[in-house]
């Protein structure tokens, strides 16, 4: 075997044939040895997502159907209507239900992070700015360049992986030079603030920024979601071929 359009096309072959058992051990093996690198595989199915998905289904490869998913449900937009067109309507609707619970988990996020702190007991008072009140200005302004970074893209969606990571990252912030007010029991610290709107943004973004994928979303460069694939039952089969 050679590459990818040679494994597709000895899995159209044996198909057509009832084959698909006979071969589907050696692509898996192929496939797990590319190029003496085990991550090489989960590079060329970040490449090749909706190939790679056709792919893992023929063989009946839980590994490979569900990293090649992963990328799918990041990139929907892009690959939904080719992968419609390869794999068995059981394996896309399950992938076409997980990407609508994963845009209702964007919009609860989002709804959670564009309200950030209004129902929280930091007041915000410019005329006598306290440490917990910058924090919030700060991380706010933050969680602003994120979404701007993201929706002045071309194709938003690619960028959203690093929106939701960035914005994980928005409350890693350094206590600004500011002549604060002398502190009172009562009153919240710069470190306190950072804390609470941590745990807020921490429970609106979920598992938004987490990385489903075999590789680190640095070594992909992925921008995209990374954080949601299949499950084992989502699969259409329910043992591997041996």
């Amino acid at each position: 075997m050679g590459n990818i359009q040679d494994i597709l096309a000895l899995i159209g072959l044996a198909d057509k044939y009832d084959s698909l058992p006979v071969v589907s051990r050696a692509i898996r093996l192929y496939l797990m040895e590319l190029g003496n690198d085990p991550c090489e595989l989960f590079r060329q199915i970040a490449k090749n997502p909706v190939e790679y998905l056709y792919i893992g289904e023929k063989t009946r490869s839980a590994i490979v159907t569900k990293e090649a998913s992963v990328h799918i449900l990041g990139t929907w937009s892009e690959t939904a209507a080719p992968c419609q067109e390869l794999v068995s309507a059981h394996l896309y609707e399950s992938l076409s239900q997980i990407h609508r619970t994963l845009c209702q988990k964007k919009e609860r996020a989002n709804k959670m992070l564009l309200s950030l702190n209004y129902d929280s007991p930091i007041p915000l008072d410019l005329t006598n700015i306290l440490e917990a009140e910058a924090a919030l200005l700060i991380i706010r302004e933050n969680i602003s360049k994120a979404f701007y970074n993201c929706m002045r893209q071309d194709a938003p969606e690619k960028f959203e992986g690093v929106l939701y990571r960035d914005i994980v990252k928005s409350t890693k912030i350094d206590e600004p030079a500011l002549n604060f007010p002398q502190r009172s029991y009562s009153r919240v610290s710069f470190e306190e603030g950072c804390t609470i709107l941590d745990q807020k943004i921490q429970s609106a973004v979920g598992d938004l920024a987490d990385n489903s994928s075999n590789l680190r979303s640095t070594d992909l460069g992925a921008g995209y979601l990374l954080c949601t694939m299949l499950s084992d039952a989502d699969l259409t089969w329910n043992e591997e071929w041996e």
